[in-house]
This record gives C-alpha cells, structure tokens and sequence, in this order.
C-alpha cells in the first residue's frame, strides 16, 4: 500500500530552463503553456500549477482582485495605522475569499469554490500585499507556510488558516504561534515523514514551484505517477531542495512496489525520475 505523503513543501535552489528544454515540458493546458512563453505575470503564474485554469478564468480573477485590492486602497487612505489597514486586510480577505479548508486546494480552485490550504491561501495574500505595496515575506516550514510582515509598529504574523486568530501582532503571541507550528509538524500514521527540515523565507519564484509541488504531492497520493512527475519536473523550474530529490525517490519507490503496474511501466516512470534528478540544466530566471 502506498503512503500518503503528509501536507507538506519543498524547499531550496534554483535551476532554470532555456528554449530547448521547454520543448520537452509537458503542458497540461494551453493556459499553462501560454504562461511559459509570455513575459511573467504573477497572478497567472500563481494559476497555471492546476490543469483545470483558463486564460477566461484568469482574467475574470485578475479583474475581480483588481477592483478589490483598488477598494482597499481607498480604505488605506482613510486608516492612521498600518498594522490596523493590514488586519483589515486580513480579516476581510478571508471573509470575502476564503469559505472552506480543503487540503491541496490550488489558488485556481480557492478563486472557482472558496476551498483553500495554507498554500493557496498564502499565496492570495501574498499577491494582495505586493499589489498594496506592502513589504511582507513568506515563510515556509517543514510542514507549513505563513506570513511575516514588518510594519511600522512591528512585526506581524499572518496564519492563513486561522479565520479567527490568523493576525498575530503581539510579539510573546508570535513565538507561541510559531511553536505551536512547530508542534503540529508530526506525521499521522500511514504517512511519510520527510527527513529533511524545512524553516526558510521564499522568493515570489520559488512560491510558484511550491503550487506545483503540493499538486505533485496531491497527484502521487492519488497513485497518478505519471502526473505527479510531470508537474514535480515543472516544480523544479522554479524551486529545487534535497526535500525534492527526496520526494523523487518516494515516487521510484512507490513505483517498484506497485502491484498494479506491469514492468515496464515501472522503468518508464523511474527513466524519468532519473533524467530529472540527473539534469545537467543550470539557473537562469525566468
């Protein structure tokens, strides 16, 4: 039996892919391929990770974020304090997008449904502060990711998931939110347990490779090797650690024990994970 791998991300370096290696991607929809050729949009690329996100649905999005993030505008002139405007910010973002917690929810399917993970949830924010002008980092954790933000009156805390206590402003309160992440990252049985330690701050790119990565861990839990692959390959693009080799070789592993799959199947899928590990492609930002 196949373990579920446990909500998490991957961590790391950079390597990138130049004209010649974007001819052998696979593409899941034409959407996605647009992306891959256009200068980077960030609200696009955000969406591209799930197959199921349209040039249509994108531009519906981007114009409804639009109208939102230009109304909180108006309300940031209208409120003396920072820290008050950015839990105003939260509080009514999570009101207005966020209705349901669903693991391995992409950002296309919070904007469609309202469900969102961590991730998901994350990375709107996130759009929403840089779109602000709102200088903020995103932290990722072995099993977890959330934002941090230096304002005016000091740091603050952003917990994605907390609709009720996700602002955090009081510095004792931070350290015990912070533990308490630390606290939850324990595998539940039947799941893999990452070896590697996760405790980084992201780059706006390397968010974009996580939205890949929690839809390959999402596709291996389901048994879909070959998509999980795929979008690990696409993953990597923009975001590469020890934690990524290591889900590879979860996959391989996974793969050779599986009883449903013929041999041949098996060397198809592991050829593939070892052309990837094995790349000699070097960095270069997209």
């Amino acid at each position: 039996m196949v373990k579920n791998l446990f909500f998490c991300f991957c961590c790391g370096l950079f390597f990138s892919v130049d004209a010649q290696d974007c001819n052998v991607i696979v593409f899941h929809s034409e959407f996605e391929e647009d992306q891959f050729s256009k200068p980077p949009n960030q609200l696009a690329q955000l969406l591209m990770a799930d197959e199921s996100a349209t040039t249509d649905e994108y531009i519906q999005f981007d114009r409804e974020l639009d109208d939102y993030i230009n109304s909180l505008k108006i309300k940031r002139a209208k409120t003396k304090k920072n820290k008050d405007f950015i839990s105003f910010v939260f509080y009514r973002t999570h009101r207005k997008y966020l209705k349901r917690y669903a693991p391995f929810t992409s950002l296309a399917s919070l904007s469609k449904s309202g469900k969102y993970d961590c991730l998901s949830a994350t990375s709107l924010y996130s759009y929403i502060f840089s779109e602000l002008g709102i200088d903020h980092s995103v932290i990722e954790t072995s099993y977890h990711i959330y934002l941090k933000i230096n304002a005016d009156e000091g740091d603050l805390l952003i917990e994605s998931t907390d609709p009720i206590y996700g602002f955090v402003d009081r510095q004792n309160e931070i350290e015990e939110r912070l533990n308490e992440i630390d606290k939850d990252a324990v595998a539940v049985e039947n799941t893999y347990s990452f070896t590697s330690v996760v405790n980084d701050k992201i780059s706006f790119q390397e968010l974009i490779g996580l939205q890949y990565y929690n839809l390959a861990v999402a596709a291996f839990n389901a048994q879909h090797y070959e998509n999980a692959i795929n979008l690990l390959s696409k993953g990597l693009i923009f975001r590469n650690h020890s934690r990524t080799t290591e889900f590879g070789l979860v996959i391989a592993q996974a793969v050779m024990k599986d009883d449903d799959l013929d041999q041949d199947s098996k060397l198809g899928y592991v050829n593939k994970l070892q052309r990837l590990f094995h790349s000699s492609t070097t960095l270069a930002s997209r």
